[in-house]
């Protein structure tokens, strides 16, 4: 009796643990771990585990933004440029004389602004996001040209650049940044009446509308929430790099994307949240690290990457299908 009792408690747990949303994403990350480390032995080593962690940092900040703007039911594909914009910013804004709490106040404001721009003209004349936020991602990267005129912000103040170097309990400072980032977020979209209200949006527009639902004021939020998480993301890569660079954040709209949905986010709104997002955001980065070690070339990663893309958005309809079949 004892071990039937035994095999059917396992037998529950692995039930809920398979039904978990992230359960597909923790054993991808498992395996995908083990397997490197069983080619490269350094690959869990303290330093490499020390630059996964912030590198996975840069990307879960602004991953969390972007579970807010999909879990809505809208997608941002101004991250990228928002995030370089944030830096050029914060960065002129220092070598300038400011100092850095009041640039990094006055360049959050500015993140505001462009989210509060965003958010309210795509619901105002009902603009599809994916291409509101391609305009505004070509007017930030103007924006960023007229400043820079192509040539990178340095030298940066080394009290500024000093930070990428602090670590609490040999944890960089970034990744402990990045997690309580995460754990706000989380609480705000689990435990927050705004937060209900974004899953009642991405879930059915027309319905949260009816139900008393303040929409404009939802997609003007998620917005700004994407911006402002995006610029912050831009100024702690500029820690990071010792320079502020128009480049900045090439690529982190796919990323902060691909990390969302992989971690259970639906494309199609309604659904996901920030556990799985952190999750997705340490196997994007964890799969580019270890292709690296690997020594793969840097063409097939992005074809690596490319797939795994179009996996998740293949498991996201499957998931959603099969809901629909247990309703």
């Amino acid at each position: 009796m004892g071990e039937k009792r035994k095999t059917g408690s396992a037998a529950k747990a692995f039930t809920r643990f398979w039904n978990l949303k992230e359960s597909s994403i923790i054993i991808m990350t498992v395996v995908f771990f083990l397997s490197v480390q069983i080619v490269n032995n350094a690959f869990l080593g303290p330093s490499n585990i020390t630059n996964l962690l912030r590198s996975t940092s840069y990307l879960l900040i602004t991953a969390c933004g972007m579970t807010f703007v999909l879990i809505s039911g809208n997608i941002d594909l101004s991250v990228c440029t928002v995030m370089g914009l944030g830096g050029i910013l914060f960065c002129k804004f220092i070598t300038g004389g400011m100092p850095m709490l009041f640039a990094l106040l006055v360049t959050m404001g500015i993140a505001g602004g462009i989210g509060l721009i965003t958010g309210y003209l795509t619901y105002t004349f009902e603009i599809p996001p994916m291409i509101m936020t391609l305009g505004m991602q070509y007017v930030a990267k103007g924006v960023i040209n007229i400043i820079t005129e192509g040539k990178p912000v340095y030298p940066l103040p080394e009290a500024f650049t000093d930070l990428d170097a602090v670590s609490i309990l040999g944890i960089p400072l970034i990744a402990v940044v990045a997690v309580l980032i995460a754990a706000a977020g989380w609480i705000v979209i689990k435990r927050t009446r705004f937060g209900r209200e974004v899953y009642a949006v991405g879930g059915n527009r027309e319905s949260a509308r009816l139900s008393g639902i303040n929409v404009r004021k939802n997609f003007i939020a998620v917005y700004v929430i994407s911006a402002m998480l995006a610029m912050f993301g831009g100024i702690a890569m500029a820690a990071r790099v010792g320079s502020a660079q128009s480049a900045t954040g090439s690529g982190y709209e796919l990323n902060s994307i691909v990390a969302c949905l992989i971690g259970g986010t639906s494309i199609e709104g309604g659904s996901g949240g920030i556990a799985g997002t952190m999750l997705g955001a340490l196997f994007v980065m964890a799969l580019q690290n270890g292709l690296l070690m690997l020594h793969v070339n840097v063409y097939w990663q992005q074809l690596v990457i490319g797939i795994f893309v179009v996996l998740a958005v293949i498991w996201d309809k499957y998931r959603t299908r099969l809901q629909m079949k247990k309703m």
